[in-house]
Order: structure tokens, then C-alpha cells, then sequence
């Protein structure tokens, strides 16, 4: 039997060889971390977009970013990001086929591309009625899954307020308990502070409209923003 020395082996060898390289990029990769690849609108769409932008959305919310972030978004991404005492909730005001909702889906994504990673976990969208008619297929005595999740979830998208009926008070206390808890909140509404104080009392809306207002008008007019 020869006792050569393992060197005098071709495939030993390169099997030492190869574990030496081994250790030697894990080294390397605890010693110098690899830097984070920019974060891009098909990423995110991949990422954060497949769990809560509807196919429909996508081509238009594509668009919308493909040149960045808008400089008209940047106020209210910023307010979504407040935590200073203020609450932040974004309410976009404006009537039926006037991009509401559309705004209200792109604006998660453009805040990431804005920051620059992704800061938020995935955003929660729900519809206002399927708030509203969340105990009807739920158990007497407990409470419905989405409800939780509508009212703890970091950033929630609350589309289309326009005065449901809210016999069991979920949908205030989905908004009571956000605006406590200066939770991010996107909310597209048909109406304006007043109609939403006839609709749902005072201090509904007041909770409601704790944030700022954004009108999104309707094709071919110049969108405004309101404040409180």
C-alpha cells in the first residue's frame, strides 16, 4: 500500500483546494457583508406587490413609477411616516373613477422606493364593506381574522368609506384603534369630514380625518391637497 503524502493525490487535492476557497469566502462574507442590491419597482412588485396589488392595479401603478417616485407623492409618504404625536393617516378624498384607489396602492410601493428598502412589512388592503360585513360569517362570539389583522397590521389600505352601514362598529373601531396607536393608515373616501360626521357621528370622523386629506380629482382637474 503506498503511503504517498494527500498532496501527491490529484483529487485530494482539489478537495483541499476547494474547502480552502470555501473558508475563505466565508471569511470574507463575515468580515465585509455583501451590500443589499438596490431595491427596484419589479423587486417590489415581486415582494410586496404580489400579496396585496390586485393584477388589474398593476400595469398603471408600473407606470406611475417607472420614472420614481412623483414629487406630489412625497407629502404624504412623509406624513405616513410620522410618529411625533401626529397620526398617520392619509385620506384621499374624491369621487368615483378619479384614481382614489390607484393612489392608494402605489403610494406603499413608492414609499419603499423612496426610502430605499423595504422598511414596512407588506400593507393590508381591505375594502370598507368587507369590514362592515365581517361578523356575518364569523362564529357568535368571535372575532373575525380580518378585523385583527385590519386593525394591527403596521399599514393598512381602508378603501372606499362612503357611508356603509356600521351596525356592529367595526369599522370604527378599526379606525379608534389605528389613530391610538399611530398606526399608518391609507384610507379612500367619497366624501369630505362634514359628510362623514353626518354619516357616522362626530367622532367617527374626527378619528377618521385625524391625518391630513388629499383630493384626487377627477380627470382633466389639478388635484389639491387639504389639511385637517
Amino acid at each position: 500500500m503506498s503511503h504517498d503524502s494527500i498532496s501527491d493525490d490529484p483529487l485530494a487535492t482539489m478537495i483541499a483546494a476547494t474547502m480552502q476557497a470555501s473558508l475563505a469566502a466565508m471569511a470574507q462574507s463575515t468580515t465585509q457583508p455583501a451590500t443589499p442590491p438596490p431595491v427596484t419597482l419589479d423587486g417590489l412588485l415581486e415582494s410586496q406587490g404580489a400579496k396585496y396589488l390586485p393584477e388589474r392595479y398593476r400595469p398603471i401603478v408600473s407606470s406611475v413609477l417607472a420614472k420614481g417616485v412623483p414629487g406630489s407623492m412625497l407629502p404624504l409618504i412623509e406624513h405616513l411616516l410620522v410618529r411625533d404625536g401626529r397620526t398617520p393617516f392619509v385620506v384621499l378624498i374624491g369621487p368615483t373613477g378619479a384614481g382614489k384607489t390607484t393612489l392608494a396602492l402605489t403610494l406603499p410601493l413608492a414609499m419603499a422606493l423612496h426610502l430605499g428598502e423595504r422598511r414596512f412589512e407588506r400593507p393590508m388592503f381591505v375594502h370598507a364593506d368587507d369590514v362592515c360585513a365581517a361578523r356575518r360569517f364569523a362564529k357568535l362570539g368571535d372575532e373575525p381574522e380580518l378585523l385583527s389583522k385590519a386593525r394591527t397590521k403596521r399599514l393598512v389600505i381602508l378603501d372606499d368609506v362612503i357611508g356603509q352601514k356600521d351596525e356592529a362598529g367595526d369599522l370604527y373601531r378599526v379606525i379608534r384603534h389605528r389613530e391610538e396607536n399611530a398606526l399608518s393608515t391609507i384610507i379612500t373616501a367619497g366624501f369630505g369630514r362634514a359628510d362623514a360626521a353626518t354619516s357616522y357621528g362626530e367622532q367617527f370622523a374626527r378619528r377618521m380625518f385625524a391625518g391630513i386629506s388629499h383630493i384626487v380629482a377627477p380627470k382633466g382637474a389639478e388635484p389639491t391637497r387639504g389639511g385637517r
